[in-house]
Order: C-alpha cells, then sequence, then structure tokens
C-alpha cells in the first residue's frame, strides 16, 4: 500500500516535470528532489528488508529439506528393520512347526 502511494506521488511529479519547459528544468525545486531521494532511500531500505526475509526463508527450507530427508532415511532403515524381524518371526514359526 504505502509504495503504491509513492508510486502515485511520483507519477504525479513525473507528470509536472512533463509540463515544464526545458529551459526551466535546471529550476525544478529542490524540495522536489528531495522527496525523490526520500523516496528511493524508503525503496532501497524496504527492499533491503524484503532481500533479508527472502534469505531467511530459504534458509529455513533448506534446514526443513535437509531434517525431511533425515526423517525419510529414518523412516526407510525402521521399515527394512520390521520387515527383517516380521521376516526372522516367520522363519522361526515355519522351523518351530516343522519339528
Amino acid at each position: 500500500m504505502f509504495l503504491e502511494n509513492e508510486n502515485s506521488h511520483l507519477r504525479e511529479e513525473n507528470e509536472k516535470l512533463k509540463n515544464i519547459p526545458i529551459y526551466d528544468l535546471q529550476n525544478i525545486n529542490t524540495t522536489t528532489n528531495d522527496k525523490i531521494k526520500q523516496s528511493y532511500l524508503i525503496i532501497q531500505n524496504k527492499y533491503k528488508i524484503l532481500q533479508q526475509e527472502k534469505d531467511s526463508i530459504l534458509n529455513t527450507l533448506r534446514n526443513e529439506t535437509i531434517i525431511n530427508e533425515e526423517q525419510r532415511n529414518y523412516i526407510e532403515i525402521l521399515k527394512r528393520t520390521l520387515e527383517t524381524n516380521i521376516i526372522n518371526e516367520k522363519l522361526f514359526n515355519m522351523l518351530n512347526n516343522q519339528k
């Protein structure tokens, strides 16, 4: 919302500048330049914040991916252990039934 307001404000300022004759461009009000600089700094700071948030989210995603892979491996080991135990139990029962 804030960026939209800033963009709208910059568009209005741009339109004003378009209507100034070329020979008057050197006499542009310094407050307009200051507003542009201030808007640029605000946008730059917001960009840095968004960049930091993005990096944090990517790092979190990377860590979650590693944890999920570890859990997947652990589940596979448990599955194989269970299958082995089931097979051993069946073999044991079969041997006992043959006696």
